[in-house]
């Protein structure tokens, strides 16, 4: 007997976590393709050094679309220095303006290992668009640091933003959506997954109420089919058992009919104080026989 309904094949629990797994990260790349070639790149925040030499000379500038630039003094050089053609000749423009020696000048900024080599083409299209001449600029984040004569370092850089960059809010956006996206099929799979489960455990509460009940229908992964089948098996050996068990007690109880009848023929010589107490007895278990047959009938009634 089984109850595993074989109409409707599906996969494996295996294969369908696989595939909502390898759907999710073609969906999520997808995404990402998608945002990455139709949104328009973040524009960094960027500086000339004409804005960063009027706030060493103490008329900072004030931005619009940028964070302001801060003026500190610090005990020590910032580091990690900037290297290159490009530091060099801004160094040499800083000291120039700023008629400081140019061993006193000092470029600090860590672009990381993803540095992206655009970010100065796009910079320069935008000083095109605006129609400014060209001149160098600093991309943020990054340290300009004078030397002082007490030893100390006068140091501006971007103050600090509060909240995400537009590059971690375009990563943020690409989260979301993704999220969003996903969450339909991740809702459908995980229905379709955890459907089989929750009948089964209906099933399995049901069988501990009533072992005659129905034997399970399910369709669902193939390990639940093994499941299945086996649940199945279980029920009706228990179903086998608890009958066989009630046809033997309901036996035994109609087999303690004559003896008992004997007894009570016999007891008829005994003195009237011990027929009494025997007689007693005798109903009493004649009555435990009559429920035992009357439970056997009602269970055999009941299939």
């Amino acid at each position: 007997m089984s109850g595993w309904r074989r109409a409707r094949p599906t996969g494996s629990l295996f294969v369908q976590l696989a595939t909502l797994v390898g759907l999710a990260l073609v969906l999520a790349e997808a995404i990402n393709v998608l945002l990455l070639y139709n949104l328009p790149p973040p524009t960094p925040d960027f500086y000339r050094l004409s804005e960063i030499e009027q706030t060493f000379r103490g008329q900072t500038p004030t931005f619009a679309d940028r964070p302001s630039l801060q003026l500190r003094t610090v005990e020590k050089a910032p580091g990690p220095l900037m290297e290159g053609d490009t530091a060099a000749r801004i160094r040499a423009q800083f000291a120039k303006d700023l008629g400081t020696p140019l061993d006193q000048v000092v470029i600090a900024a860590d672009r990381g290992p993803f540095a992206d080599r655009r970010v100065g083409r796009i910079i320069r299209d935008r000083i095109a668009r605006e129609g400014v001449r060209e001149e160098h600029f600093l991309v943020a984040p990054f340290d300009v640091a004078l030397h002082q004569p007490d030893g100390r370092w006068r140091v501006v850089r971007p103050q600090p933003m509060l909240g995400l960059n537009p590059w971690q809010q375009r990563i943020a956006l690409w989260f979301v959506v993704s999220a969003l996206a996903m969450a339909p099929v991740a809702y459908v799979f995980a229905r379709r997954l955890s459907r089989p489960i929750s009948l089964f455990a209906e099933a399995a509460e049901r069988l501990g109420r009533d072992p005659r009940a129905e034997p399970l229908v399910l369709s669902g992964p193939s390990e639940i089919g093994v499941a299945v089948r086996a649940f199945n098996d279980m029920q009706e050996r228990l179903r086998r058992y608890v009958e066989d068990r009630t046809a033997m007690v309901g036996a035994i109880a109609h087999d303690l009919r004559t003896p008992l009848t004997r007894m009570r023929f016999r007891i008829e010589s005994l003195p009237d104080d011990q027929k009494a107490k025997m007689s007693a007895d005798i109903d009493q278990m004649e009555e435990i026989c009559s429920r035992t047959r009357r439970c056997r009938r009602s269970a055999t009634a009941s299939r």
